[in-house]
């Protein structure tokens, strides 16, 4: 039985998933349930969009720190730590893995950013909607 790791619990293709129902869901409810002109309940759905996004940021970090003894030699290299013109002795694999890393970092911020927005400035989404179909 495969146990579930920080790796793939948050992959980013399960955590860019998670936070559509989550603010599609939350739209919905907002919009049928609290009535038209309040999208408060968006709103706060930015605010989890923002935790993912922390946390899809974060995590590789967190892998990193827990992983130094053990691969100590290779991360040093590719942070750049090691000696002056000792060549980059990267496999397809470590470079896959690279980019793997820089592409959920980079999913993770554009999602605190997007988190962020919906979180300042959904009560005012349905004021300006409503004035651009007049």
């Amino acid at each position: 039985m495969k146990t579930l790791t920080v790796d793939r619990a948050l992959n980013r293709y399960a955590v860019i998933i998670t936070c559509v129902v989550i603010a599609a869901a939350s739209f919905s409810c907002s919009r049928w349930l609290l009535g038209e002109a309040n999208l408060n309940l968006f709103a706060s759905s930015g605010a989890v969009i923002s935790l993912f996004g922390l946390l899809l940021t974060i995590k590789h970090t967190t892998l990193f720190l827990r992983s130094m003894p053990r691969d100590r030699a290779w991360r040093l290299r590719c942070s750049g730590a090691g000696m002056f013109n000792t060549g980059s002795g990267e496999t397809e694999a470590q470079l896959a893995e690279i980019t793997g890393i820089l592409r959920d970092e980079l999913f993770g911020v554009a999602l605190m950013f997007v988190g962020t927005a919906i979180w300042a400035y959904a009560p005012y989404l349905c004021r300006f909607f409503r004035c651009a179909a007049k």
